[in-house]
């Protein structure tokens, strides 16, 4: 670490100390969110996390990731298949006992002791386990907590009003006053976009006997831990899981870890996990219903319902969740 490196990583700790005594969860509820429309016209959300007193942070969001992380609320995740849907900077504030090895190395390198609490940087990146951030990661936190402390700011002062339901609290540059403003707007996000698996023929004919039996299926999420040598650059490289379970009498059927080497692309993966779920109902029932757990999912999965003629509906997936949440404790 070079000197102008340690002195943005010193800012940073700074502004995140700033943050703190700002304490934005007093004002704000956990599912609402502030706002900042950068230079760039990227949106940045903050949510802020802490009105429940049990747990102080703020997680930042830009754009489209916004869409995952409101699965979030939309349904009822457990804690350990909530990180598949955060993607984004979770600044935490938290007890010293919380920080990792090479977070405590660190902040010994930059000269920083914290008492009993202290300052956890994070970054929640699809496919990986919440790693440290890096120097260009340190830069863009710095800009964003820059221009959402004027928000903060704000509120402290009650020069404005948290966010209701269906608003957010924008800071964004007015062309009609040349200046940055902060008001309550309404809440925006981009449409999501999604893929849909093509099958390369017209209809599918099962040859097993239909039951009156629902399945859960799950392939696109990650196993929340790391699997043999998936360490570079820093973080760790997760694997994808396939899993199906027998919804109606609460078991579980299969489940199976990706090979991240196999596949070339998230399409092949994609297709072969449909192809494999074709081949499970060819060998053994038609179900009434295929539950599963988002609309990324659900979207992937048109053309075969299509095709198939067996329902596909948005649900929660106890059974595979339960069995993932035993297996990650059982870890520990």
């Amino acid at each position: 670490m070079n000197l102008e490196e340690k002195n943005d990583w010193l800012d940073l700790y700074s502004l995140c100390d700033e943050a703190f005594e700002y304490r934005p969860w007093e004002y704000v509820e956990e599912t609402e969110f502030l706002a900042f429309l950068d230079e760039n016209n990227d949106i940045w959300y903050a949510s802020i996390l802490g009105n429940a007193k049990k747990f102080y942070g703020i997680f930042f969001i830009k754009n489209n990731d916004i869409n995952k992380y409101l699965e979030i609320y939309n349904n009822n995740y457990s804690s350990i298949q909530t990180f598949n849907y955060q993607v984004g900077i979770m600044v935490s504030f938290v007890k010293k006992d919380a920080l990792k090895d090479d977070e405590l190395h660190l902040l010994k390198e930059l000269g920083i002791k914290f008492s009993d609490k202290a300052i956890k940087l994070q970054k929640f990146e699809k496919g990986y386990l919440p790693h440290m951030l890096n120097i260009d990661d340190v830069n863009e936190l710095t800009y964003i907590l820059n221009n959402f402390m004027v928000i903060f700011k704000h509120l402290k002062n009650k020069a404005v009003r948290g966010p209701k339901k269906g608003e957010m609290l924008a800071r964004f540059y007015s062309i009609e006053d040349s200046n940055y403003k902060t008001s309550i707007v309404k809440f925006y996000k981009d449409e999501e976009k999604y893929d849909i698996i093509n099958l390369d023929f017209e209809k599918i004919d099962f040859q097993s006997e239909k039951k009156d039996i629902e399945i859960e299926f799950d392939f696109i999420n990650y196993l929340p831990i790391a699997i043999g040598t998936n360490y570079e650059n820093g973080k760790y490289k997760l694997n994808k899981f396939y899993a199906i379970a027998d919804s109606t009498n609460n078991k579980m059927i299969k489940i199976e870890i990706a090979d991240n080497v196999k596949y070339e692309s998230i399409k092949d993966y994609n297709l072969d996990m449909v192809k494999n779920l074709i081949d499970f109902i060819n060998q053994n029932f038609i179900p009434k219903a295929i539950i599963v757990r988002d609309n990324y999912t659900y979207n992937l999965l048109k053309e075969f319902m299509e095709k198939s003629n067996i329902e596909i509906r948005i649900d929660k997936i106890r059974v595979i969740d339960v069995f993932i949440d035993s297996f990650m404790k059982g870890k520990k």
